[in-house]
């Protein structure tokens, strides 16, 4: 019977190490496909209307209101990334001002998608650039390759542990 269970251990590690290398790799399939479609077209849709900012699925989204409808945008470059567009330190003298937003829909997985601004421009003033935005872009990809590289150490590391444990079992 103490083998049996020797057996169970030794299969249950071989199986977790394997697992983890394998969902490793399928997070890194799915974060290089997000990151290859995340760019910024040339034609962008525009939006007008009151600005102001609403907590959304606990993120901070942008928002504009004309009276009709109401639209929601991010800022996030990269999957779960930070949603807020305009700076604490604007929020004050920006809100309930008349906006126009450049956006496009930004596809976070096959089936969903979020509008991402490009362009903020309040009452004829830039506020956020297409230049700001392609930059917030590729910080996001570079930063993306990192954490892609520390988790995928830290996923390889977990799995040798699993497979050093059972092959003592």
């Amino acid at each position: 019977m103490g083998t049996d269970a020797s057996n169970r251990s030794r299969e249950a590690s071989r199986n977790f190490a394997i697992i983890s290398f394998v969902g490793y790799l399928g997070i890194v399939v799915v974060m290089l496909w997000y990151q290859s479609s995340a760019q910024i077209p040339n034609k962008l849709n525009e939006s007008s209307g009151v600005l102001s900012e609403e907590r959304v699925r606990g993120k901070l989204m942008t928002k504009i209101t004309d009276g009709e409808y109401v639209y929601w945008f991010t800022c996030a470059s990269t999957l779960g990334g930070f949603s807020t567009c305009i700076t604490k330190k604007k929020t004050s003298e920006l809100l309930g001002r008349y906006a126009s937003v450049f956006w496009y829909d930004q596809k976070i997985f096959p089936a969903i998608e979020q509008r991402k601004l490009v362009v903020l421009v309040v009452e004829g003033k830039e506020i956020i650039s297409r230049a700001m935005s392609d930059e917030r872009l590729a910080r996001g990809k570079k930063n993306s390759f990192w954490v892609l590289g520390v988790v995928g150490f830290f996923a390889l590391c977990v799995s040798a542990f699993f497979l050093k444990r059972a092959r003592r079992s």
